[in-house]
């Protein structure tokens, strides 16, 4: 019995897609987790006893915002426009609770990093203010990115504990 002419040749490329992707699985087996952030424990605490009340009588407004923005049968990339146009409103305001939620409801990688990262500048302008570029840090989802941003951030309260001693 002769082989088919139709059954030629399928056996080689199905090995080297089995190679490749052999290759594949072994480098994300091996590839190394991203180093954690490394931040002050003081700072952590006081990044902690920070309570995110969009209850009370300032924060309501914000609070309706937010979820009338990351709500309804929109399209995931319009709610995040949304939602990133309240976090920019609160975050020039200063009210930075209703900017760590908008922070956490956005979604796309790119706008959510973008808006962490402007959160940091603006949060770490001020040693009081410190414990939001926490928020800011360990909301990156990029861990090359939040490292860099967190040494600064433990550099700043460096700063800020020596100008205490002063």
């Amino acid at each position: 019995m002769e082989p088919s002419p139709k059954a030629t040749g399928w056996k080689i490329p199905l090995l080297v897609c089995a190679i490749m992707l052999l290759f594949v699985v072994v480098k994300w087996a091996l590839q190394a987790p991203p180093p954690p952030v490394d931040l002050p424990e003081v700072l952590c605490d006081r990044a902690k006893e920070i309570s995110i009340a969009l209850d009370t009588e300032q924060a309501r407004p914000w609070k309706e915002k937010i979820v009338r923005a990351a709500s309804g049968l929109e399209a995931r990339r319009g709610k995040d426009e949304k939602i990133a146009r309240i976090f920019q409103d609160a975050l020039n305001q200063k009210v930075y609770d209703a900017a760590v939620t908008a922070l956490v409801l956005l979604e796309e990688p790119r706008i959510h990093d973008e808006k962490a990262i402007a959160l940091f500048t603006e949060s770490i302008r001020h040693c009081a203010t410190l414990p939001w570029a926490v928020f800011a840090v360990k909301a990156m989802r990029n861990q090359t990115t939040a490292s860099t941003h967190a040494i600064r951030l433990s550099a700043t309260w460096q700063a800020c504990q020596e100008r205490k001693k002063e």
